[in-house]
């Protein structure tokens, strides 16, 4: 489905971290500025963002995300 949500992550872990949320509609286009390396998360799991960092940082959310995804 087009809405389904998606992000893409780029340095995922790193300092320079960046992350692009959106849906499978826009993803591509929201996220076209990005340089590599980066991936691209499918799925209801992008939802759970909020829930791993209630501080607002990317990483826990990356590394739990690594987790869940068992990279």
């Amino acid at each position: 489905s087009p809405d389904t949500p998606a992000a893409t992550i780029r340095a995922g872990t790193l300092p320079e971290q960046e992350l692009v949320v959106g849906t499978l509609a826009n993803i591509a286009e929201k996220a076209s500025h990005l340089q590599p390396p980066a991936i691209t998360v499918v799925g209801e799991v992008v939802g759970m963002q909020a829930q791993l960092t209630p501080s607002g940082g990317h990483l826990v959310w990356q590394n739990s995300l690594a987790q869940l995804l068992r990279i």
